[in-house]
């Protein structure tokens, strides 16, 4: 898609000249294109449904865009960007992100409502020291607007599409667990890839405990 710069041309007497009218996103047509029943937590203003002809091209599956958005909501909560726990929300995702040499430190956080981006860095293109990462330089910026522009905003988040599944899980292996096994995770999963008993969990080769990350944004997502 192409952004629009422009939304309307008027007159000062308030007479419209153009309004642009551009292809819109359609979270409930998850749901209307699969006879699949939303659930009640959808926000209402979902219910509208986008004509076929005026409906956004799609990336990727509502599925696969929910699983992905559970996985980034973990960077906050026990990942590298802990620090956005201070709002007090649970609706927040993001990715905290340092480039080579650390010249460049990033946060990209979102819910159902909003997006923002937080970069720092020097225009002449050089480290910004030895301890700078994206969730404690960028990290705060982000906080800072996003305290902001949700102040007076009741936690938002896309309701889950079909095709989505949510199971307990090893931390450590991945593999199906119980729900009182020490260390087990309730994620989300895509129903055709999720973990099946008995089945072999993949492993890198590569004993964890021996590789340092290269920053602290690789440190766990």
């Amino acid at each position: 898609m192409s952004p629009n710069f422009v939304a309307r041309v008027s007159t000062i007497d308030g007479r419209e000249l153009a309004i642009e009218a551009p292809p819109q996103a359609c979270p409930a047509c998850a749901f209307i294109d699969t006879d699949a029943e939303a659930p009640d937590a959808a926000d209402p203003q979902d219910a509208a449904i986008v004509p076929i002809d005026r409906r956004a091209p799609r990336a990727i599956s509502a599925a696969n865009a929910y699983v992905m958005t559970d996985m980034m909501s973990d960077v906050i909560q026990r990942g590298t960007a802990q620090l956005a726990k201070s709002l007090g929300r649970r609706d927040l995702a993001g990715k905290t992100g340092t480039t080579s040499d650390r010249r460049d430190a990033w946060f990209v956080g979102f819910n159902a409502d909003i997006v923002a981006a937080a970069w720092i860095g020097f225009d002449q293109e050089r480290p910004l020291g030895d301890n700078e990462e994206g969730g404690r330089t960028a990290l705060p910026m982000w906080i800072y607007f996003m305290e902001q522009a949700l102040h007076d905003r009741a936690e938002h988040r896309q309701p889950e599409p079909p095709g989505v599944v949510r199971m307990w899980v090893s931390r450590e292996t991945g593999a199906p667990a119980g729900a009182g096994d020490p260390g087990a995770l309730f994620e989300a999963f895509l129903e055709q890839h999720s973990p099946q008993a008995g089945e072999p969990v993949l492993d890198s080769g590569v004993d964890d405990e021996s590789v340092e990350p290269e920053n602290e944004d690789d440190a766990l997502f």
